[in-house]
């Protein structure tokens, strides 16, 4: 392994050339490494894989918790009704 980083394919390139020998990301504080320096193609699709589930997975858990809500003020709009 050749101890020179490579540089970002392209200037908006998301992730920086670790001295490990493969693609970083700082998040949430700590160093997420996605893929070695010979394939940033591959380490991009990983990083926007994992970054895409995890904002679906917050999307999908805000929704679940507005119909939820949205669900009890209904009931207790129905318990008034009586």
């Amino acid at each position: 392994m050749t101890n020179a980083k490579p540089d970002k394919p392209t200037p908006d390139f998301p992730l920086f050339a670790h001295t490990r020998g493969y693609w970083a990301k700082n998040i949430d504080g700590k160093q997420k490494g996605f893929w070695k320096w010979d394939d940033p193609e591959g380490a991009l699709a990983t990083y926007l894989c994992i970054h895409l589930s995890a904002a679906f997975r917050v999307f999908a858990f805000q929704r679940l918790r507005s119909a939820a809500n949205k669900n009890t003020r209904n009931r207790s709009k129905k318990r008034d009704d009586f």
